[in-house]
């Protein structure tokens, strides 16, 4: 069961006019009967969430927000920091000489001063109106080096900010965590900070095990707390942004493998691109795990769509790509099939083959009891799976079943 969840607002929670749906709360309130923690992980400061959190509910004794990226993380009622890791004023002073350099402009979030900048530009409105908060002029050389700053951000128009980006020394990425939020908005952070440095630090507040817990974001800043997950979930919302990506694979990669919309619910667009750019060569089948697989061919390349449930997309990997890959290489690939006697009564539906993760060993097989498509664990539990076909409703304790190993793959 999950027991702290986290969901980033752009794009993931608010629809395109900023509102939440109906729908949505639902699911929200529907979880935290169930006693699960639901809070926000977003770039922005608290004050420019909290419209949200108020209609959200929460706001109670018991409720926190993952904000600037994770690089504070707060009780949302009384305040309190759970944990803070922040830059300093000596961190100011060098990326206000770098932009100057760069030609963009600038601004900070001071945890004193809040929204700063030596200078007011179309994108600093831009933070204060999204964040409903005020701007400070400030000059930058007067704040002292130790000075606690939350995050500095360039801001320019995309084209402005696209060469700076371009231009930025090497040694930028080494001290920071470097985040392009938005197309005019480049942050700059803690290099200890991000979204899953975040949610780990809340879990591990709140006691909740990294498996217990479940993620859903939508940009590069969400990345590292959808890996850090026992479930995370990257929403698929961008037909040209994800015709973009895979194009540009296209340029440098032989295969392409995507992970997520590939089902047939809004917003799973990685098929309709395939068509676009391509030709689909499948899109669905009956195995279980991993039903929405597809593939297609684009440019004399493969792509394979994997779901976006880790472990269904393991599966389609071992299932399917991996025998394209060898075969690449100009090796064969079968499975290597073997029979062991079952130590457990094992169900299966009929009309798809399952491929059932299992523990073996010279004579016995004993399939993994929690196995839903998104539990990572009964992977690493697993050394091999159980192979039901289709047309078998599964097996008795004692039966003889066919299992294949998992390191009989590699070779």
């Amino acid at each position: 069961m999950y027991k702290l969840i986290a969901l980033d607002m752009d794009g993931t929670l608010l629809r395109k006019d900023k509102t939440v749906s109906e729908r949505t709360k639902k699911a929200i309130d529907d979880a935290r009967e169930k006693g699960v923690t639901v809070v926000l992980a977003t770039g922005r400061p608290i004050d420019g969430v909290t419209r949200y959190l108020e209609e959200l509910d929460m706001l109670g004794e018991n409720d926190y927000v993952l904000s600037y990226n994770g690089g504070l993380v707060l009780k949302t009622k009384s305040r309190e920091i759970i944990s803070k890791i922040a830059l300093t004023g000596a961190d100011l002073h060098y990326l206000h000489k770098l932009s100057k350099e760069l030609g963009v402009n600038i601004h900070a979030f001071s945890e004193v001063y809040g929204l700063i900048t030596p200078k007011n530009s179309k994108y600093t409105e831009v933070e204060a109106n999204i964040n409903n908060i005020k701007i400070g002029i400030n000059d930058y050389s007067k704040i002292e080096d130790d000075h606690s700053i939350i995050k500095v951000m360039m801001i320019d128009e995309p084209e402005v900010l696209q060469k700076a980006v371009d231009n930025l020394p090497k040694e930028v990425y080494e001290k920071y965590t470097v985040v392009r939020s938005t197309p005019y908005f480049l942050e700059f952070l803690n290099k200890e900070v991000n979204k899953g440095t975040g949610v780990k630090l809340l879990a591990d507040h709140l006691g909740v095990k990294q498996e217990e817990v479940m993620t859903f974001g939508d940009a590069e800043n969400d990345l590292d707390m959808i890996v850090y997950a026992g479930m995370g979930v990257a929403m698929a919302n961008g037909f040209e942004e994800v015709k973009e990506a895979i194009l540009e694979a296209l340029e440098e990669y032989d295969v392409i493998m995507t992970t997520g919309g590939t089902a047939i619910s809004k917003g799973d667009v990685v098929l309709d691109v395939v068509g676009d750019i391509g030709e689909i060569l499948f899109h669905g089948v009956s195995i279980r795990p991993g039903k929405p697989i597809g593939a297609g061919i684009a440019n004399d390349k493969m792509i394979f769509t994997f779901s976006g449930q880790p472990v269904a997309a393991m599966s389609q990997f071992d299932i399917f790509a991996r025998k394209y890959l060898f075969n690449m290489q100009g090796r064969d690939f079968n499975f290597h099939i073997v029979q062991r006697e079952s130590l457990l009564k094992i169900p299966s539906q009929l009309g798809r083959t399952n491929f059932i993760r299992a523990f073996s060993d010279d004579d016995f097989a004993r399939h993994v009891l929690n196995r839903g498509s998104g539990i990572i664990r009964s992977m690493v539990e697993a050394n091999s799976y159980i192979i039901i076909d289709e047309n078998d409703e599964g097996y008795q304790k004692g039966d003889i079943v066919d299992v294949v190993f998992f390191d009989s793959l590699i070779w």
